[in-house]
């Protein structure tokens, strides 16, 4: 009887990106096209050293998002606002065998997270768009902080309002001057960790 052993290990995921969000990076890549493969790792830190990773984490086989060109994702939560981490990604295979590390990415969650919003991202709307942080603001924090934007990604004009509720929560409201389909964007915009 004959047994191969495999020993040769998977290629290092490519395509690495992060898109911000609030308290959370979405971390997309391209698929490892070997026929073997059974999964990825995930990890991140405070430094550009795989070997200093905070969490790491087995996510298992990924499936690629519909309508995309061979594109798969995860989420990095729970990050600290504008904290910048590094992140990477290894491959393995059914017999064992991981990849290197990806070259470690750096990459930070939005500045100013808004914790909530109406009408909803990319919803319809009429009036005010207003937007709750769990943060203390000033007017001056939030000025060319945030954007709404149109379903082309075009800013839509408008006035912003600081606001707070009973409880003293602070909310910014915006008053857009016409509002179709929005979208709510940090400015500049930048891509955000990873959650499977």
């Amino acid at each position: 009887m004959i047994t191969v052993v495999d020993k040769r290990a998977l290629a290092v995921p490519t395509g690495l990106t992060a898109i911000p969000q609030t308290g959370e990076l979405l971390i997309n890549w391209q698929q490892n096209s070997e026929r073997d493969l059974a999964g990825y790792l995930i990890g991140f830190g405070l430094e550009n050293d795989p070997n200093k990773f905070v969490y790491t984490r087995n996510m298992g086989p990924k499936e690629v998002i519909t309508g995309t060109s061979n594109i798969v994702d995860a989420k990095l939560w729970g990050l600290t606002d504008n904290t910048t981490i590094f992140y990477g990604l290894r491959a393995y295979d059914i017999s064992g065998n991981v990849s290197d590390w990806t070259p470690l990415q750096a990459a930070k969650p939005w500045a100013l997270g808004p914790s909530g919003w109406n009408p909803i991202p990319s919803g319809e709307g009429s009036g005010a768009v207003e937007i709750a942080f769990d943060t203390p603001l000033k007017q001056e924090t939030l000025d060319g902080a945030l954007t709404v934007v149109d379903a082309s990604g075009n800013p839509v004009a408008g006035e912003l309002y600081l606001i707070s509720d009973f409880d003293s929560t602070p909310q910014l409201e915006i008053h857009p001057r016409t509002i179709g389909a929005i979208d709510l964007r940090p400015t500049p915009w930048r891509q955000p960790r990873a959650r499977e």
